[in-house]
């Protein structure tokens, strides 16, 4: 395995403008001609002013390395159409009063087997401009990416630190087993994590085999946390399946009170969701508007195997939980501990086999903590084989709400759930039709 050293190249380009990208773009050149496995970057600052290309087939050691990215349009990092690169260590930082436009540290497009792991982004641009915008930069709507990755396969981010900063993952085109596992989030700009197929003229995308585990996210945060789907109404996203939302900690204050820390999309068809053992304990003076919320993009949908389980949902100004919409199958809801919110909600959408067993609720007293609502639109509007039992619920209005509007269906158990300090256990409007689980 041959390595080269960046250190080689500092005697060159004395006297000329843009230097240290001329010594990165001569020792990235000669690394590629070469054949070199690993390329080693000094202990010191770099001003990044140009777009760099990563070759293929590399390792780059950036441990102890400082990249000041400068504002201008396309600066930073690319790997387009390129496979098996690791870059691993070092610092990028912004350094300016203004940004134009676009700010982005790596931009893989196109390629495969890319690992970026143990990097800091301190991209603190609290006081910065945008150019053209009224004000400071909005945490809701900023374009400051740290990473920017588009239709990319096995992307593997790892041990990160970002400061600031947003994660876009799968921007256009297909997103194939990206795993974000033990990185930490501060003052997040958009959504701290997105794996969102958008919009731009590529049809039948597809999400698959997205792990996102162990994270820690925590300080100011822009429109949520976690988003996996497809970010517009009517989009076209065609298959999102084995999706893994686990172990993360979601903690802190929202930018806005239309934002949702865990949010899950999905397309036409798909199957396996599982959002497990996240502590979500937002700040209560500016908490987000639910803890997970889980909708599809478009109606004529069909997803199979949705599981929530085991989280712990603290303060949200409306719901803990909130299943919106949709033609979804096998649905099991158990587990979860929901303080402080307004508890779980099933709207509209056609719901068929669901369980919801054994969660606790320390809910609101003006609120129903399970609340059920079948609701005729363009998803269906009936609810078949809705199993709900042995929840604990204290503190809440309702222990649990049907609502069956005119024109909808709703085929559900009798609620065994253990209900305190409740005014009462089942409150019914309209007319569900009660089923004994134990017949099938």
């Amino acid at each position: 395995m041959t390595r080269r050293w960046m250190r080689d190249y500092n005697g060159m380009f004395g006297g000329q403008s843009n230097r240290d990208d001329r010594i990165i773009q001569r020792a990235l050149q000669d690394a590629d001609a070469n054949g070199d496995k690993i390329l080693v970057a000094d202990d010191r600052e770099y001003d990044v002013n140009w777009r760099h290309e990563i070759p293929s087939g590399i390792t780059i050691i950036a441990e102890g390395a400082i990249f000041n990215i400068k504002p201008q349009d396309g600066a930073g990092f690319s790997m387009t159409n390129k496979q098996d690169i690791t870059w691993r260590g070092g610092c990028f930082r912004y350094k300016e009063s203004v940004i134009r436009n676009w700010w982005t540290c790596f931009w893989p497009e196109d390629s495969t087997d890319i690992t970026i792991e143990d990097v800091l982004f301190d991209i603190d641009v609290t006081n910065v401009v945008q150019l053209g915008i009224s004000g400071y930069i909005d945490r809701r709507q900023s374009t400051i990416h740290t990473i920017l990755a588009k239709n990319c396969q096995r992307l593997d981010i790892r041990r990160c630190r970002s400061i600031g900063g947003q994660f876009i993952l799968g921007n256009t085109g297909h997103a194939k087993d990206i795993r974000v596992t033990d990185c930490q989030f501060e003052n997040n700009h958009g959504y701290a994590i997105s794996v969102a197929a958008s919009n731009q003229g590529i049809h039948q995308r597809k999400i698959s085999n997205v792990r996102i585990d162990g994270n820690r996210f925590f300080g100011s945060g822009g429109r949520g946390v976690i988003f996996v789907g497809t970010d517009g109404d009517n989009d076209e996203l065609e298959l999102c399946e084995n999706v893994s939302i686990d172990h993360n900690t979601i903690s802190g204050s929202w930018a806005l009170p239309q934002s949702f820390a865990i949010t899950f999309r999905f397309g036409k068809t798909g199957s396996g969701c599982f959002i497990d053992n996240n502590f979500i304990d937002p700040d209560p003076t500016a908490p987000p508007e639910y803890g997970i919320l889980i909708k599809p993009s478009l109606t004529g949908n069909d997803f199979a195997g949705l599981r929530v389980s085991q989280n712990l949902i603290g303060h949200c100004s409306v719901a803990g939980a909130r299943v919106v919409g949709g033609r979804i199958r096998n649905l099991r809801i158990a587990n979860n501990h929901f303080e402080q919110n307004n508890g779980l909600q099933l709207v509209r959408g056609t719901v068929t086999d669901a369980i919801i067993e054994s969660n606790h609720f320390d809910s609101r007293p003006n609120a129903a903590a399970i609340f059920l609502h079948a609701y005729p639109s363009g998803d269906g509007q009936a609810y078949t084989k809705v199993c709900v039992r042995e929840n604990y619920v204290r503190n809440a209005k309702y222990a649990t709400r049907y609502d069956v509007s005119s024109g909808a269906t709703m085929d559900c158990s009798y609620p065994r759930n253990f209900a305190d300090n409740c005014q009462d256990v089942l409150h019914v409007v309209g007319s569900p039709t009660f089923y004994d689980p134990a017949l099938g």
